[in-house]
């Protein structure tokens, strides 16, 4: 599926995806790559984009709107993790681990975001493994955010290895 994008959009959607941690070690060729591979979606308000629990496939970059994060907890509660909006990104733990959703993200007005999928990190990953490694430092970030008051929190080292072998890739 292809996107249409202006020359203002173009310019905007890939400064940030440059603007992205994990993705700092990309080459101008990677970076290109993962742009051309981006599809544009817009969600209503209201509307669950994700699923705690759910298997995830895609990498969210929120281009414009607001949406909440939420994580239930076993007693059944719900917490609030955190408000994403313009130039945030969610989705990238399941999508690189393969483990289930660890959140529910909900739109908290119109949002527009553009999706990436496994198959398309997995082409830069083939090419270019050691980015791998900046990946498992910020997905170990997250996790702990998400679980805060949950036990066995993933340590770095682990991320590494589970995402190597979830793409394959040694």
């Amino acid at each position: 599926m292809s996107i249409f994008m202006d020359e203002q959009e173009t310019k905007r959607i890939y400064s940030l995806l440059k603007e992205i941690d994990f993705l700092y070690n990309l080459s101008e060729d990677e970076l290109k790559l993962l742009f051309s591979r981006l599809k544009k979606l817009t969600y209503v308000k209201g509307r669950e984009i994700i699923k705690q629990g759910d298997r995830g496939d895609a990498f969210f970059l929120i281009s414009a709107g607001r949406v909440s994060v939420w994580r239930e907890k076993p007693d059944g509660s719900k917490v609030l993790i955190r408000h994403l909006s313009d130039a945030d990104y969610f989705g990238e733990m399941s999508l690189l681990t393969g483990d289930r959703r660890a959140a529910t993200v909900i739109a908290e007005e119109d949002t527009v975001a553009y999706i990436l999928f496994k198959g398309d990190f997995k082409m830069v990953f083939e090419k270019n493994p050691a980015i791998m490694k900046k990946i498992s430092g910020v997905v170990s970030t997250r996790n702990e955010q998400l679980t805060m008051a949950d036990e066995g929190m993933i340590k770095d080292e682990d991320l590494f290895k589970r995402i190597a072998d979830f793409f394959r890739i040694n």
